[in-house]
């Protein structure tokens, strides 16, 4: 898109990037995520409510600060991925990658021939509505691919998932992980694959992305085991500060014995 930097432009200046995560897919939530000054905005097509119009207009809203959009695709199928990218998502990424059969379907949905088998129109939100030829090779290769591990077996099959060409990143996601192994998240078994996982993505020589929303202490252990991408808070936030204004409203009135409940 026209005035928006690619995620590898903003690696190339930044040892850090801090994107938010966008649960609520509003563009008026997108407005003020990106006008906060997010690098990125991470938004999620896989979980709550969300329609292919609704996606597009958070695109559009966070383009129009010059911030781009990573989008979480709802499945690991090819129309999933192709459909994000076709309405301007500067990225994609699939959830729950377990193999490198994942990994490279993932790869092929997001690249156009000979590379991929994404299909091509020029004539939409991705091509700035141009049916120009000559952009495609330079939308490729601006595009970025992340995998989400957060399953037991793409743990196990991390290594095959990381010699997959055409990944650009990969976030080992601690909230599925720590449920599928029936521990509560957060606890030392899920972390100890998270961070064993850092490792492994940065000797590879993938960027590690740290997903959860963890905040700004919460997230430091992260950047310092290799994470260069972070979800340093998300939508999902609002309610907590809304939560919290309520509560000290009602301590202040109780204060002033303008309330008794």
């Amino acid at each position: 898109m026209k005035n928006v930097p690619t995620i590898r432009e903003l690696l190339s200046r930044k040892e850090v990037l801090i994107g938010a995560g966008h649960y609520l897919p509003h563009y008026d939530y997108t407005g003020l995520i990106a006008s906060a000054g997010f690098d990125f905005v991470f938004l999620d097509a896989e979980h709550g409510s969300r329609g292919i119009e609704s996606l597009a207009a958070c695109v559009n809203a966070a383009n129009v600060y010059g911030v781009p959009v990573i989008a979480r695709a709802m499945d690991k199928t090819q129309g999933d991925i192709e459909q994000l990218l076709d309405i301007g998502a500067s990225g994609v990424m699939m959830p729950a990658v377990e193999t490198a059969e994942d990994a490279e379907l993932l790869v092929r949905s997001a690249r156009f021939g000979p590379k991929g088998d994404r299909g091509w129109n020029g004539m939409i939100r991705w091509n700035d509505y141009s049916s120009r030829l000559d952009t495609i090779r330079g939308t490729d290769s601006d595009i970025f691919v992340a995998a989400l591990i957060e399953t037991p077996l793409g743990h196990e099959n991390l290594d095959e998932i990381l010699n997959v060409e055409g990944i650009d990143a990969v976030m080992p996601g601690p909230g599925d992980l720590a449920v599928k192994m029936g521990v509560p998240v957060g606890s030392p078994e899920a972390d100890e694959l998270v961070f064993t996982a850092y490792k492994k993505i940065v000797e590879a020589g993938k960027i590690a992305w740290s997903g959860g929303g963890r905040g700004a202490k919460g997230a430091v252990p992260h950047i310092a085991a290799g994470a260069r991408m972070i979800n340093g808070a998300s939508d999902g936030y609002l309610f907590r500060w809304l939560r919290a204004e309520l509560e000290a409203c009602k301590s202040e009135f109780r204060a002033h014995g303008y309330l008794s409940e």
